[in-house]
């Protein structure tokens, strides 16, 4: 229930961002890291329902302790705790102006957003792979 509230959370700030912000970032330059970062979190956001409802789904069938089922099960679980995890400590290392108003970052926070960058980069793929079948 508390992964749920973060969710909430998280995803009511993301989506906040004012119209004025996204016409001064999206103007002509390449999106930052931050806004990849932010687009690649909502295309997976996209992908949640999915994801919940196979999750459900492989642990009804996971009964009959058929190894497939089994291993994609953990696999469909381990993705979702890695979502919830990642937008839980995003939403702690950057404040609401440095995710939705360009606001600058310490060299620190950079190198952490690179960080950042590459788990839902990994994870994007392993949402990808897991639902290629559905």
């Amino acid at each position: 229930m508390k992964n749920l509230l973060v969710l909430i959370a998280f995803c009511l700030v993301v989506s906040c961002k004012s119209e004025k912000a996204k016409e001064v970032v999206n103007e002509v330059s390449e999106p930052t890291l931050m806004e990849q970062a932010v687009e690649l979190h909502d295309a997976l956001m996209n992908d949640m329902g999915k994801m919940v409802d196979l999750e459900m789904t492989l642990e009804l069938a996971s009964k009959d302790s058929i190894p497939e089922l089994l291993e994609r099960q953990k696999r469909v679980t381990a993705a979702n705790k890695e979502m919830f995890a990642w937008m839980t400590e995003f939403g702690q290392a950057f404040t609401f102006e440095e995710i939705n108003k360009g606001a600058a970052l310490t060299p620190e926070k950079e190198a952490l957003l690179v960080t950042y960058h590459e788990r839902i980069s990994k994870l994007k793929a392993e949402f990808e792979d897991i639902l290629k079948d559905e």
